[in-house]
């Protein structure tokens, strides 16, 4: 059985944290993996795990519907999610000493 982290935030997810805090502005889980020199596969489960614990959000762009080869089933998807920082009043003051210590 693969052993999963134990700290909620590791160095890797200070980086991701730090590079979206940087960009002033929403990214997608690839721009943020291009920063922090990760692989999409890599990243978005660091981002659902934050996420998990209420530290990004996410918002989803553009839904569209797929149809799946061999099958008669149509799905939505989004066309992009991007991905923020969630932080209240007092995490958000603190923001600095949080991702920069």
């Amino acid at each position: 059985m693969v052993e999963r982290k134990k700290k909620l935030i590791d160095g890797m997810d200070r980086d991701i944290l730090r590079s979206i805090l940087q960009s002033r502005r929403e990214l997608t889980s690839r721009q943020i993996g291009k920063k922090v020199k990760l692989s999409n596969s890599s990243i978005i489960p660091r981002l659902n795990n934050l996420m998990a614990h209420g530290i990004l959000k996410n918002k989803k762009l553009g839904m569209r519907e797929i149809q799946r080869k061999g099958s008669d089933k149509k799905i939505k998807a989004p066309r992009s999610i991007l991905w923020d920082l969630d932080l209240d009043e007092e995490l958000n003051r603190e923001k600095d000493d949080f991702l920069f210590s």
